[in-house]
């Protein structure tokens, strides 16, 4: 699934409450001085940047978090009318969300649980169902994805069945007892993948 087949995935996303837990903004890995006025800083108009905190909303994050991610070419493609301002702010949350996702962590303002077509039940930033989320790059090159509650042996994908109604081991070597795993068993496991996904991939 490219990148912008699974940003669009997030298009009719809902508002959610913000969290009411205090955090630091998240850092960029790009490089922007943080006050539009200094030299060398990005020249974000205030349209855009109302423009920014209307499509925001409700979500857990902060305008300023966004525009530290937006570069020149992002603003010239906005102001150009090339892409939208709730694209600005999907690409922005998720390059904002990618180095954490990407080492298995949970980014601070992924308080919600949703459920994506491929990797089941995950942290998102909004509640619902969608057919591709973030995480779908984490499972896609093997690498953990954490889970918002047990998940049960039974129905993933990397159970593997011994000679016993209810026995087996993981494929991927999460930690069991020396007889194996109980297929009824719930574990807090970031190497669960569902047996059900929506499709092969």
């Amino acid at each position: 699934m490219s990148l912008d087949s699974l940003l669009d995935s997030f298009i009719e996303i809902p508002s959610v409450p913000r969290s009411n837990l205090l955090r630091e903004p998240l850092q960029s890995n790009k490089n922007r001085v943080s006050s539009l006025g200094s030299p060398g800083s990005l020249k974000i108009s205030s349209l855009l940047e109302n423009a920014i905190f209307t499509a925001v909303g409700d979500l857990p994050i902060t305008t300023d978090e966004i525009e530290t991610v937006l570069d020149t070419d992002d603003i010239e493609a906005w102001n150009n009318g090339k892409t939208s301002t709730k694209s600005l702010v999907r690409e922005a949350i998720f390059a904002l969300a990618h180095s954490e996702i990407d080492q298995g962590n949970i980014p601070e303002y992924f308080t919600k649980i949703g459920i994506c077509g491929h990797c089941g039940p995950v942290w998102l930033w909004f509640q619902g169902g969608v057919s591709g989320c973030p995480w779908c790059r984490n499972r896609a090159a093997d690498k953990p994805i954490p889970r918002p509650h047990p998940m049960r042996c039974r129905d993933c994908l990397n159970f593997e069945r011994i000679d016993h109604p209810h026995l087996g081991h993981c494929k991927k070597g999460e930690p069991e007892a020396p007889a194996g795993l109980w297929d009824d068993d719930h574990h807090g496991c970031s190497r669960w993948l569902s047996i059900n996904r929506s499709n092969g991939n």
